[in-house]
């Protein structure tokens, strides 16, 4: 009963924040124009707020923490072995080369962000979210390299890479320069005033409930229907398939409760919606690409539930 207790504690925030979403495109108090501005606005500077404060505010000790750095070593050799054994394998069972590519992201681009923190401060509070923070700092270049990469064979380029390319969107990726410019702070000493610190707290503070409201008034779960086949095979291996071979994997090598919600984040979390603009601007199949975001965000609301009350139940969390 405990573990359903705690299950129910960290989806029924989520839940509520994305019925309000739903609430306010149905009342057409937001429409599509309204959801790209908002977007835009949370990825290029409220969340890069939030990540800037939480590495900046975290006890250097998280850094130096030699579980986060096996645990980011883990999750990134998961990361390159799924993509690598996907990008062999699913193209013979998938003809259309721009839906392989968004489903190859579609397995593995997690929303680490919007749905690993919430996770873990349900669990664990928010004294604790910095170690999140640090993992978030090197995934997130990863994921992004990865994702140019699979879009560049599958996309509009026919295979040719570019790493140049690659590597400029992962330096003005705001999410990468916000947790790393904070780490810059952290290990130069250099701190705010007060009065400073939390109005920047309070302005990333703002990130992740207008997010999942954001989230909330983009679903739209009549536009699925053409591409189910390939939507639910994907968010099946993202929010099942996957996280149990990783967890599996970290459990075998001594990883435990934080280590493990962080797995929860990096592997179970539904996919990111960056990776829609990413396929759009690859030219592979956009559509595609935002129905697996939609199906996996209203999936994962159950899937995080079941994983939450499963290693509660087991006492690995």
């Amino acid at each position: 009963m405990e573990s359903f207790g705690l299950a129910v504690n960290v989806v029924f925030p989520l839940l509520l924040m994305m019925v309000c979403g739903c609430f306010m495109r149905y009342k057409k108090m937001i429409d599509d124009h309204t959801i790209n501005y908002l977007n835009k606005m949370l990825f290029r500077f409220f969340m890069a707020v939030m990540l800037f404060m939480n590495t900046y505010k975290m006890n250097l000790e998280d850094v130096l923490n030699p579980q986060i750095r096996k645990l980011t070593l883990i999750i990134t050799i998961c990361y390159v072995f799924i993509v690598t054994i996907l990008i062999m394998i699913l193209p013979k069972f998938v003809t259309d080369r721009s839906k392989c590519g968004v489903m190859i992201q579609g397995f593995y681009r997690s929303n680490l962000i919007l749905y690993g923190l919430p996770v873990f401060e349900s669990i664990y509070g928010s004294d604790d979210s910095g170690m999140v923070s640090v993992l978030i700092s090197v995934i997130i270049p990863v994921i992004n390299i990865l994702s140019a990469i699979v879009l560049e064979i599958f996309g509009s380029s026919g295979g040719r890479l570019s790493f140049r390319k690659i590597l400029k969107s992962v330096v003005l990726n705001p999410l990468v320069q916000g947790p790393v410019v904070g780490l810059l702070f952290l290990v130069l000493g250099i701190h705010f005033p007060k009065i400073l610190e939390d109005s920047l707290r309070t302005i990333g503070g703002i990130s992740t409930p207008l997010a999942f409201v954001v989230l909330g008034a983009t679903i739209q779960l009549k536009s699925i229907r053409k591409n189910w086949k390939y939507i639910s095979f994907t968010v099946l291996g993202k929010l099942f398939i996957v996280p149990l071979i990783v967890f599996i994997v970290c459990y075998g090598l001594g990883m435990r409760r934080q280590m493990l919600v962080m797995v929860l984040g990096a592997m179970a979390s539904p996919t990111a919606v960056a990776s829609f603009a990413m396929a759009k601007e690859a030219g592979c199949d956009e559509e595609l690409a935002g129905e697996i975001v939609m199906a996996s965000s209203v999936c994962s609301l159950f899937s995080i539930f079941a994983w939450v009350f499963f290693l509660g139940t087991f006492r690995l969390i």
